[in-house]
């Protein structure tokens, strides 16, 4: 039986995510080759890093013909420093955007709102990493005692 505050947050839940988002694969693309160059790393850096056979999947990442796997996403967010939202978005604010943008009347909220997601999306890179940490020194520490 289900009791009635989880049924609302069910029917909450709901009624937020009724549609899913849909991410476009020349944006996301787009944003891994700003990343890259942005850190100078080459298509073979990473390659190298990604432990990958050939930098053709790189190129595919990059020029919007395929996604990242779900650990290889991971794995360019920690290369890149950088959050979901910085790989997925639409757009990445600069200083000078950011400056235009709080000029023009209204769109304060716009940049706050972002920068609240970019600051829940790196707490939530911490506490996975942390997480991963917690178990594999929990590994180590279950070895040392054998």
């Amino acid at each position: 039986m289900m009791s009635k505050d989880k049924g609302n947050i069910g029917k909450e839940l709901s009624l937020q995510f009724r549609t899913r988002k849909e991410y476009d694969l020349k944006i996301v693309g787009a944003n891994l080759k700003k990343l890259r160059e942005a850190k100078g790393l080459s298509v073979a850096d990473v390659r190298d890093y990604l432990q990958l056979g050939s930098v053709q999947a790189v190129y595919k990442y990059e020029s919007g013909k395929n996604f990242p796997q779900a650990d290889t996403l991971l794995a360019l967010m920690e290369l890149y420093d950088a959050t979901v939202e910085d790989i997925v978005g639409a757009q990445t604010l600069t200083a000078d955007k950011d400056a235009a943008q709080i000029e023009a009347p209204g769109k304060m909220s716009c940049i706050v709102d972002d920068k609240i997601i970019e600051m829940e999306n790196r707490i939530s890179r911490v506490k996975v990493l942390k997480r991963y940490a917690d178990f594999f020194g929990h590994l180590g520490e279950r070895g040392a005692a054998s």
